[in-house]
């Protein structure tokens, strides 16, 4: 995505909503060609859609001001809230007044409420981001935590100053309002000649880690620190919706070989999950070592025995997934049954053009029969050392057929129906 209009972007910031898009926000400074140059509505809010498409493009800001974007977070009502600093116009010589501030948007980009905090001084020494907000996270209790800096006066001085780290907690106003409506800061705190660069709340913790920059005793450097007594973040349920397999994934035999299949899923009926999602990926797990394999449809020649599993994940672009798992493929096995009695154990013909087959097993096994997702489709009990298997009322594949006996003895063996 290219954005252009006479003017430079700067500051981007995009991340994933509950809905399976992306919302992105970027700063616009002079979006009129000189010698006009007028700060107006200077911020971009749109939705980015996985394929690139863009919807609902809003530029929102003031008149007269220069705004600047600090960081945004998606909310559960698929809105989002962003935070960033504004510098209004004054002739030049005069200082100009800076503030921090926090808005909220619904998810068509109305503007609901903001709050804005002024910065602690202001003179001719500042102006871009005398105040400002550059992070928000979205908390348990409804509220937001935002992070950012204020311009501060030296001691003792008219003209010096010195930037803090300032957090606050923001409540939104009660009940609706219009787009001017306020909204509350609940408490704030500080942190002394330092500037917040990332601010990482813990989930379902009430700490935060801070990663910044600044100047203790006069000395620049680096810090990280952490604070404690906050209220936990909120973490959006991304995956509330996963992709839905409308049909599960089939699978044929290549070439008339028993070890050789094409496996393949149906994209039509396979949906992503949210409104805006979309499968991004789809991967195949054939459970006998060699690696996986990718695609709606892939080829596969097993090892002999062959593996008891097969597994299909879909993924979304929200990297949420989805996973359908086969069994027909399990080796030919048996428990508690002495090698020469298995070996006499026989199923013909097989594969079984007509879907009729002859088991031929020691007497009193009961049989089930189970399809390609490991669900029975038939069973019941051997009548005689020869008995008449039909599954003709089913769908061509291979099939398990366990046989079990009284003594705790079982046995599997593997149908092909073609």
């Amino acid at each position: 995505l290219a954005l252009h209009d006479y003017f430079a972007y700067s500051s981007t910031s995009i991340l994933p909503s509950v809905d399976g898009s992306y919302i992105a926000v970027a700063t616009s400074p002079y979006r009129y060609p000189p010698p006009h140059n007028i700060w107006d509505r200077d911020l971009l809010l749109m939705r980015l859609l996985p394929s690139g498409d863009t919807v609902q493009p809003t530029w929102f800001g003031a008149r007269h001001t220069f705004e600047s974007l600090g960081g945004l977070a998606p909310t559960p009502d698929n809105g989002v809230i962003v935070a960033g600093s504004q510098v209004e116009y004054r002739p030049s010589g005069q200082p100009r007044p800076c503030f921090a501030w926090v808005a909220k948007f619904d998810s068509l980009f109305r503007q609901q409420w903001r709050v804005r905090r002024p910065a602690g001084w202001s003179g001719s020494g500042v102006f871009e981001g005398g105040a400002s907000f550059e992070h928000v996270h979205v908390l348990q209790n409804g509220h937001y935590l935002a992070a950012g800096l204020d311009a501060v006066l030296d001691p003792g001085s008219t003209t010096d100053y010195h930037f803090e780290g300032v957090y606050a907690e923001i409540a939104p106003p009660a009940g609706t309002g219009p787009a001017d409506t306020v909204g509350v800061i609940v408490r704030e705190w500080r942190t002394p000649r330092s500037f917040p660069r990332q601010l990482l709340p813990q989930p379902g913790d009430s700490t935060a880690y801070v990663r910044g920059t600044g100047r203790a005793n006069d000395q620049g450097g680096s810090y990280i620190a952490k604070l404690t007594g906050l209220v936990p973040p909120l973490v959006l349920p991304l995956c509330a919706r996963p992709p839905v397999l409308g049909q599960l994934p089939t699978f044929q035999l290549v070439g008339g070989r028993f070890d050789s299949l094409l496996f393949s899923l149906d994209a039509a009926s396979t949906r992503p999950g949210p409104r805006y999602g979309a499968v991004s990926l789809v991967e195949w797990d054939f459970d006998d070592g060699s690696p996986r394999q990718e695609g709606w449809q892939v080829g596969h020649r097993f090892a002999t025995p062959t593996p008891v599993r097969v597994r299909c994940t879909v993924t979304n672009n929200l990297w949420c997934t989805t996973t359908a798992d086969l069994f027909p493929f399990g080796p030919v096995t048996g428990v508690g049954l002495p090698e020469d009695v298995a070996a006499s154990v026989a199923v013909f013909p097989n594969p079984s053009a007509t879907g009729r087959f002859t088991v031929r097993a020691p007497a009193g096994a009961a049989y089930t029969v189970l399809d390609a997702t490991g669900r029975p489709v038939a069973g019941g009990k051997l009548s005689g050392s020869d008995a008449e298997l039909d599954l003709r009322a089913h769908a061509t594949g291979v099939y398990a057929l366990r046989l079990a006996w009284a003594d705790g003895r079982t046995l599997t063996r593997r149908l092909v129906r073609w």
